[in-house]
């Protein structure tokens, strides 16, 4: 049996156990599901250099073909730390920077980054490498500067807890922001702290049965409370987590309503 909260605004949802116990965990220090909805997990080859030797050849992502790796890479500069990997596909003014597990690269957004792109959407999926907020306000400062007007933060288990995070602090704020399976903690990243200040839409999912990242999810959602729209999705009986949602089931049918409500591709 499946217990239902109060609908709110047409959004506020609430599906969780008829026992209703949400219990409250600590800081999650790992999280995620074996590769991508594609089985591409993160593995790479190299592309060598007719003029440098193996020492100096640039590593491109497997699941990029020739003209991917050619056309759609991309470098994210973070100040202070570096640069970062990552592709972007369409050239759309509403721009989706997607955020990867923690088992993940960008190669795990792949697949949906091409979706989007189809649908008018410029997408950017990034390879993080220290697994902070300042890497994903980064790649959005790339999106940006490549054309989007509007940012859209989507990201799953730890890239959803930085998408969150980041979302507090970015600089126009971004025009929605999505998790799935995003813990309240990943590391040094509270997404439980930066979601008390969020007041854009936001839209949370976890699997019945995973947990702690169910628990996480009603929890941050609890939280957000300064959020113009919220939803919270927890599919029951499912042990999906993540990337792993993207199987044209109910909760990628939900979070595509979302995005499509608050932040519709303009080409």
């Amino acid at each position: 049996m499946i217990a239902y909260g109060p609908v709110v605004a047409g959004w506020r949802r609430v599906r969780c156990s008829v026992a209703g116990l949400c219990v409250l965990l600590g800081v999650v220090t790992a999280c995620g599901s074996p590769g991508g909805p594609t089985g591409r997990g993160s593995s790479s080859h190299v592309a060598p250099s007719a003029a440098s030797p193996a020492a100096t050849e640039v590593p491109v992502p497997a699941c990029l073909t020739d003209a991917e790796a050619q056309n759609n890479l991309r470098t994210v500069v973070v100040p202070g730390g570096g640069k970062r990997q990552a592709a972007e596909w369409g050239s759309g003014s509403v721009g989706v920077l997607l955020s990867h597990q923690s088992d993940g690269d960008l190669c795990q957004w792949h697949d949906y980054a091409v979706t989007l792109a189809r649908r008018g959407y410029r997408a950017l999926a990034l390879s993080y490498q220290d697994a902070t907020a300042d890497e994903a306000l980064a790649a959005a400062r790339t999106l940006r500067k490549d054309g989007a007007k509007t940012v859209v933060l989507l990201g799953a288990s730890m890239g959803g807890t930085i998408s969150l995070a980041a979302a507090a602090r970015m600089v126009p704020p971004p025009a929605a922001v999505i998790s799935l399976s995003g813990p309240r903690a990943f590391n040094s990243v509270d997404a439980l702290a930066g979601v008390k200040k969020l007041r854009m839409p936001v839209f949370l999912a976890a699997g019945g049965l995973d947990e702690p990242f169910a628990s996480d999810a009603r929890t941050i959602y609890r939280a957000a409370t300064h959020a113009s729209t919220r939803r919270l999705l927890i599919e029951g009986g499912s042990g999906a987590h993540g990337v792993a949602f993207l199987d044209g089931g109910p909760v990628q049918k939900a979070m595509e309503a979302f995005l499509a409500r608050f932040a519709p591709p303009h080409r």
